[in-house]
């Protein structure tokens, strides 16, 4: 750019006679009576500031595509137009023009053809110089023979000329991206909806859009590993964007790969949701054990009698600490009381207990156990002692017995798909104090009382925040169940639901699974565990005139997921987030007959025949779903934890029950064995297969179920092996040794 006095843009921001520009030489540049302190001065401009200088050798090159013809400006004008609406790249546009000029060139026998076809036009022009008749030619006649070469001549150079000159922020390029972007979508949404899971390979999560962490084979279909699937995971997304059918798919891929599932439904409105959750997990397990709490009563009792008083006190909230204490003490001295010929089984042994008076008289044998029931009798206690025991008599009120069965009834380790919610008839309190001692059953279950291989087990509680101190309670057991072969998800509707900023960063950092994104408002905090990326961010500087020439450039930082793009989201779209990079897909739904959805609502509403005044509005009563599935009801029964009440399979109330054989034992175990088996995981297939007595298989079964799904090597190592095979086998047969050609005779006897 030259150097114009009036112009101020071309000064580069200071006078020509501005003494900083120094003065140690005489001229620099065009004519400049000084050299300027910094090479960025006097109009030198970045790479992207402003438009490109104006110069001689693009006038030279229009006089040279007017010369050569006319018809090649109007090809350049269009080439330049179709790059910059499009978005296609220079590149493509020059090879295919680089290939037609190839083409023309090989037609017409060689370059010199080429070129003496090209200007035959004008050579006709120039034979009637001189000439004694003048023959005008046809209109257009000279611009025919040019076609040819001039038209992809003139994109080619429209194609150069836009090389590496594309700007910063192109319009047509963000279109191509969105196009491309919206058809990813589209082809994603498509996919997902017609997901046909293989029943001898692993279950996908969803269908790829994009992302980079790795997890998406050929196919584009997210396969999170089994290492991930036994960790805990967060999934958060508004109500209605998905999070149904992810409990749906997660219960399949658990089913599949072996494991138990056990769902926690905080709010429990939704009569519909545990069906959903059933037909997912039966498609993957048909065998599995069932169970629902509060319709049938589960036996809360098992453990040694400090596990059960951490448990009990973990369930009530304490305000005053000398309530709590006074509570713990009459609690420890009621479940360790001496003299009783069993320990405490249900609610009713454990009011009987807590008597200060009679504590007194069971611990006389104990000097210290005694003065310790002693100090609870008195005037002064006996506000404590009788609040405490009436918190746990309304307690158990509450839930009818729903943890009283006893041995009849059922715990995790009796089932492989559980559904508990919180109890509809009960308080707010009182359903929250259920929900938190469900917690505490389960942590010791997964601590102390379930094996650390073959029964690895995965925990959706959903709407977590909804209970009362749900938040650290689900902190409390994610860090405890780490270690022990169970995986916790929790599912919230928005970051808020995850707590204050301290609460959200030990969630995240405790679920090591990853984060599931659904649609929601605000998903700043939860999107830093996505990283960010560098950026470069470029300025203009302009004023009035328009562009100064001048610009600068610096590194910034933006997140890798846009917050815009989770606001936006559509039903069933998620980015799951893990190890710094996500993947965003699509979750697949899970294609399940409808003979299974029908068994699966049918058992539900056999379990809530147990208790019909617990059931929820709008549940489909027995009747119904028996009159639905009718030809869905064999060996429903054998699902069910506890036998249902002989009043739910007759009496008016459905049709009975068609009776059965006993359901195959072990066949959770046998597909934690392929799933193990299918990673090649070699010590884990070894340790779920030493488990086959305590489930009432033989080892030679579940090494059979090993070798049918053990990833098969390479074919050329098929191939390598084979051949070694076949050569040992004809060298062994070549070099066998030769019986002899005649057999010695007997001696004869004289």
């Amino acid at each position: 750019m030259s150097w114009h006095p009036e112009d101020p843009r071309s000064w580069g921001g200071w006078h020509p006679q501005d003494p900083r520009w120094g003065g140690h030489r005489p001229t620099w540049g065009w004519g400049h009576p000084g050299r300027p302190l910094y090479d960025n001065q006097l109009g030198h401009r970045l790479p992207t500031g402003g438009p490109p200088a104006a110069g001689q050798l693009t006038m030279g090159v229009a006089l040279a595509l007017f010369l050569l013809s006319p018809v090649t400006l109007f090809a350049w004008a269009a080439g330049q137009a179709l790059l910059r609406v499009t978005g296609l790249r220079w590149w493509r546009l020059a090879l295919v023009c680089l290939a037609a000029i190839a083409a023309v060139i090989l037609a017409e026998g060689g370059p010199g053809p080429a070129l003496a076809h090209h200007f035959s036009g004008y050579t006709s022009w120039l034979r009637q110089i001189g000439a004694a008749q003048l023959d005008y030619p046809a209109p257009g006649a000279f611009l025919w023979p040019q076609l040819p070469l001039a038209v992809p001549v003139g994109l080619l150079a429209g194609a150069l000329n836009l090389a590496g000159r594309r700007q910063a922020i192109d319009p047509a390029e963000v279109k191509k991206q969105q196009r491309e972007a919206t058809r990813r979508m589209d082809a994603a949404v498509r996919r997902a909806a017609a997901v046909r899971d293989d029943h001898f390979g692993p279950v996908a999560l969803g269908v790829q859009i994009d992302g980079d962490l790795g997890w998406a084979d050929k196919r584009r279909l997210v396969v999170v590993p089994r290492l991930m699937q036994d960790r805990s995971r967060l999934i958060v997304g508004t109500s209605g964007m998905g999070k149904t059918v992810d409990v749906e798919r997660e219960a399949f891929i658990a089913a599949r790969a072996g494991r138990k599932f056990f769902l926690i439904d905080g709010k429990g409105t939704d009569p519909g949701f545990v069906e959903r959750a059933l037909a997912g997990y039966l498609w993957g397990n048909p065998h599995a054990r069932v169970a629902l709490w509060p319709e049938l009563p589960m036996d809360g009792w098992r453990g040694s009698p400090a596990a059960l008083h951490n448990r009990l006190m973990a369930m009530l909230g304490w305000t005053e600490p000398y309530y709590q204490d006074v509570a713990s003490l009459l609690l420890r001295l009621a479940l360790n009381a001496p003299g009783e010929d069993d320990p405490v089984r249900s609610s009713q042994q454990l009011l009987a207990r807590m008597d200060p008076e009679l504590l007194v008289r069971l611990y006389e044998h104990d000097p210290d156990r005694r003065r310790e029931a002693e100090s609870l009798v008195g005037r002064d206690q006996a506000r404590a002692v009788k609040g405490a025991v009436g918190r746990f008599a309304n307690f158990f009120a509450a839930t009818s017995g729903g943890f009283d069965a006893g041995p009849a009834g059922w715990s995790f380790e009796d089932v492989d798909f559980a559904y508990l919610r919180a109890p509809y008839l009960a308080g707010r309190q009182d359903a929250d104090a259920a929900m938190r001692l469900l917690l505490e059953d389960f942590a010791h279950y997964a601590t102390l009382r379930k094996p650390r291989r073959g029964e690895d087990a995965t925990l959706v509680f959903d709407e977590f925040s909804a209970i009362a101190g749900g938040r650290e309670a689900a902190i409390q057991l994610v860090e405890r169940v780490r270690d022990a072969g169970c995986a916790l998800y929790l599912s919230a509707q928005s970051a808020d639901g995850l707590g204050d900023e301290a609460q959200q960063r030990r969630l995240v950092g405790a679920c090591s699974g990853g984060l599931l994104l659904h649609a929601m408002p605000d998903p700043d905090t939860l999107l830093r565990a996505a990283g960010v990326v560098k950026v470069i961010e470029q300025t203009w500087r302009l004023d009035p005139q328009g562009p100064t020439g001048n610009s600068s450039a610096r590194i910034g930082e933006r997140p890798r997921i846009e917050p815009t793009a989770v606001q936006q989201a559509r039903e069933g779209e998620a980015w799951y987030i893990a190890r710094g990079r996500f993947e965003h897909l699509m979750v697949a739904r899970t294609t399940i007959s409808d003979g299974y959805r029908a068994r699966a609502h049918a058992m539900v509403a056999l379990a809530r025949s147990w208790r019909p005044a617990e059931v929820l509005p709008g549940a489909r009563t027995w009747a119904e779903a028996a009159q639905v599935a009718q030809g869905a009801l064999a060996g429903l029964q054998e699902h069910l934890a506890i036998e249902p009440p002989p009043e739910a399979n007759g009496d008016g109330m459905g049709p009975p029950l068609p009776p059965t054989g006993p359901a195959p034992a072990g066949h959770r175990l046998r597909l934690a064995v392929a799933a193990a088996a299918r990673d090649g995981d070699q010590d884990a297939t070894a340790a779920l297969v030493r488990q086959a007595p305590a489930h009432g298989l033989e080892v030679a079964e579940l090494v059979a179920v090993a070798e049918a799904h053990w990833p098969q090597p390479r074919l050329h190592r098929r191939a390598w092996r084979a051949g070694r095979r076949w050569t040992a086998a004809r060298w062994r047969r070549w070099h066998r040794p030769r019986g002899q050609a005649s057999l010695a005779e007997p001696e004869r006897q004289p």
